[in-house]
């Protein structure tokens, strides 16, 4: 192999591996995408940002949580090998793109479950029928409704559960921090 190709190569693997580490998903892993089409329209109420069951992490909201994490144990816990989808709402700001990616150590208990073509009529699944990353496109107000995504995680037990959140070609991600049935500790502010 001649010293240039031999450099290419390298070059090739390494671009490979940083995108597998900052990405947080092998190139194997199914990622759903949402886009407008498959958007909710609807009316979110009035100052629901600063509503206790929407939290806001950069240009995305989660929307619909119990914001005294006093859901029971019982509401996380598997039921013959099935757990519960956990509906939250995911709304993303007008025109930004944003990837939401389970963290390698969290996905033996955590998924998302944002595509339609996976839900059930019972709201029950095997915690391997999420996914660990879902792509979401921002759609803005549209004749005074915000569209936002409707959809689920999987969540095997209470636990404060970190996602990732990557906002357009952006190599640094955000994260969130979200109670299932256990309190996050507060955000450290910057002094």
């Amino acid at each position: 192999m001649t010293s240039s190709l031999l450099k290419s190569a390298t070059v090739a693997v390494v671009i490979g591996v940083v995108s597998t580490i900052t990405l947080g998903v092998s190139q194997a892993a199914r990622v759903p995408v949402r886009t407008c089409t498959s958007a909710v329209w609807g009316n979110l109420g009035r100052n629901w940002q600063q509503d206790p069951g929407t939290i806001v992490v950069g240009p995305v909201a989660f929307r619909y949580f119990d914001p005294n994490t006093s859901s029971p144990a019982s509401s996380f816990a598997a039921t013959d090998g099935l757990y519960r989808g956990q509906k939250t709402l995911v709304v993303v700001a007008n025109n930004v793109t944003v990837r939401l990616v389970i963290p390698g150590a969290e996905r033996k208990r955590l998924r998302l479950l944002y595509d339609p073509a996976a839900w059930n009529q019972t709201n029950r699944y095997p915690l391997s029928d999420g996914d660990v990353a879902t792509l979401f496109h921002g759609c803005g107000t549209y004749g005074g409704v915000k569209g936002f995504y409707n959809g689920s995680f999987l969540v095997a037990g209470p636990q404060c559960a970190s996602v990732l959140i990557y906002v357009g070609k952006q190599l640094k991600p955000l994260t969130a921090h979200l109670p299932f049935g256990q309190a996050c500790p507060a955000p450290v502010k910057p002094t």
